[in-house]
């Protein structure tokens, strides 16, 4: 879609980032790259990124503001981030409870792999602490997460109620966009 950029994607799984290869070999996608590494030390020089995506991460690493001063570091000055998390301040542990106990397969847990939680309220202070500066943050999901099981329809519908009330703080995921203001 956005055929002059740069983009790599960044996994710590083998197994994702050679599928990820695969399938965008196979849709001749050529402004891609990707890297099997930790959040925590990605194999970059400072300052190689206009934008990081950290999507549905920070909640599955024990130091966030170790891993948040590392995208900190490979963004260039002014760099963006755009963080997703599950928000801890709504029905999300409701429904990671429901997912658990009857989605789930065995062994499989969001809930233990889920170790550092965040509320819409508690994430920005490890953003702000690592350097960046929040522009903007909303959540989503108050209700057309949980229709959606239901009904694909009524889900559809709610979710223009939820993209209307996206100020409120109690959406199952906080979407947050912040500017890098200082070097750590």
């Amino acid at each position: 879609k956005i055929p002059n950029a740069k983009i790599t994607g960044v996994d710590i799984s083998e197994q994702a980032i050679n599928f990820a290869r695969k399938k965008t070999m196979g849709e001749k996608i050529r402004n891609l790259d990707f890297l099997a590494a930790s959040i925590s030390k990605i194999p970059v020089k400072s300052g190689s990124f206009d934008v990081a995506v950290v999507s549905h991460l920070i909640e599955h690493v024990e130091n966030p503001e170790k891993d948040l001063r590392e995208i900190n570091r490979v963004l260039k000055p002014n760099g963006i981030l755009i963080l997703t998390t599950p928000n801890y301040f709504s029905l999300w542990p409701i429904a990671e409870m429901v997912f658990d106990k009857t989605m789930a397969e065995k062994n499989y847990s969001l809930g233990d792999q889920h170790i550092s939680r965040f509320t819409a309220f508690s994430i920005k202070e490890p953003v702000e602490n690592t350097g960046f500066g929040i522009q903007n943050q909303k959540t989503l999901y108050i209700f057309s997460l949980e229709a959606s099981v239901l009904s694909r329809r009524l889900g559809e519908a709610l979710f223009l109620f939820d993209k209307a009330l996206d100020f409120l703080p109690f959406g199952m995921v906080v979407y947050l966009k912040a500017r890098k203001i200082a070097q750590l």
